[in-house]
């Protein structure tokens, strides 16, 4: 079987940790961020495009999923 695309569904606020840990096992990854404007200055100024999912490019059968 060929790699292909997947959506991988994360908890809230963690797709970011997702992102790293796929990263780490070498699996090609598309995490679109966005930079945006915030009242709170605490408040994180990158943004998830997407909240809740990356996109991995694996094949799963090699992977053993």
């Amino acid at each position: 079987m060929a790699s292909t695309w997947y959506a991988f569904s994360t908890k809230p606020r963690k797709e970011e940790f997702l992102w790293e840990q796929c990263l780490a096992h070498g699996f090609e990854t598309f995490f679109p961020r966005i930079r945006v404007q915030t009242v709170n200055p605490r408040a994180r100024k990158v943004r998830a495009y997407f909240p809740g999912y990356i996109f991995v490019y694996v094949d799963l059968e090699q992977v053993g999923i």
